[in-house]
């Protein structure tokens, strides 16, 4: 600062650490921002729905061939 001060904030936690978890909708969001121009909506709302079932999911083949999609 101007006056020779100094600020100072400590964290021990943030959004989407284990003290902090993310929900559904911010794990989507988080996915959607890291993922947008590597690849396409259309795959990206594939792997949305797969993920969201991933437990689920008798055979993971289907999956992990939309995982190898090629990227943009």
């Amino acid at each position: 600062m101007k006056n020779g001060s100094v600020l100072t904030c400590e964290k021990e936690d943030y959004h989407g650490f284990f003290t902090r978890p993310f929900n559904w909708e911010d794990t989507i969001i988080k996915f959607l921002r890291l993922s947008s121009g590597v690849i396409g909506r259309e795959v990206q709302e594939e792997i949305i729905n797969h993920v969201k079932v991933l437990e689920e999911l008798e055979d993971m083949k289907h999956f992990a061939e939309i995982l190898s999609k090629k990227i943009r």
